[in-house]
């Protein structure tokens, strides 16, 4: 309901509201649908009048980073709750979190190695 939406057409009304057909087209499936949608979608997000911002379809590499922003603003927002989160967590598990620094550590020498090499 507090959808951007439902949003403005409490306030114009729902008899004064206007939805304008984009297309009529012949659809095979729903995927082919959403594709579609999300073409329009990207094609008027600089529009004021745009009021559906989410994209129906992401590729995987959309949704990695859709993932790191919300991380990087729940760690910014509620960054006491998610200290003691991650620390419950380490603690509750120790097998996973030991790989996972591993994984890290690994990680950043392959970085520091690459670096080294194209210096």
């Amino acid at each position: 309901m507090k959808c951007p939406l439902y949003t403005h057409f409490r306030s114009v009304g729902w008899g004064s509201a206007e939805m304008t057909l984009l297309h009529e087209l012949p659809i095979e499936n729903k995927t082919q649908l959403l594709e579609i949608e999300k073409t329009e979608i990207i094609k008027h997000l600089g529009n004021e009048l745009c009021l559906n911002h989410n994209r129906p379809i992401r590729t995987k590499d959309e949704k990695k980073q859709q993932d790191i922003e919300y991380g990087k603003y729940r760690r910014e927002k509620y960054a006491d709750r998610e200290y003691s989160r991650v620390k419950q967590w380490r603690l509750d598990n120790p097998e996973k979190w030991k790989e996972q620094s591993r994984r890290y550590r690994d990680r950043a020498k392959e970085k520091m190695a690459l670096k080294k090499n194209l210096s």
